[in-house]
């Protein structure tokens, strides 16, 4: 392995907003935000999963559609729970990013 593929695996973080977590690269999002995707997306995003996409970061665009979808997902599903917890003018959500890396849909292109 190089040094250049050994600090992608270490950098490689959740790709839900808001989250820096660290993930294996083949992960796209830490188990808490994986299990607020609903069933069929995660589904999509595994059957366009193709081992190795990680290594040679060449995913299908049909991969991309539906971590996108998961992305989206997660981040409705975190403003739903910020807005009833905090009320709809909560700015807490929106605030600043933790330090992570660039957004999944990102990640590839």
């Amino acid at each position: 392995m190089t040094a250049t593929f050994d600090r992608c695996r270490a950098e490689h973080h959740c790709h839900a907003r808001h989250c820096g977590t660290h993930v294996p690269p083949e992960m796209l999002m830490c188990r808490p935000h994986w299990y607020m995707v609903p069933p069929e997306i995660r589904d999509r995003v595994w059957k366009h999963y193709r081992p190795g996409q990680c290594d040679d970061m060449n995913p299908s665009e049909e991969w991309h559609k539906a971590a996108d979808e998961a992305i989206e997902a997660v981040a409705k599903a975190e403003r739903i729970r910020c807005v009833r917890i905090h009320g709809p003018e909560c700015g807490c959500w929106n605030g600043p990013k933790k330090a992570a890396g660039p957004v999944q849909g990102d990640l590839f292109r």
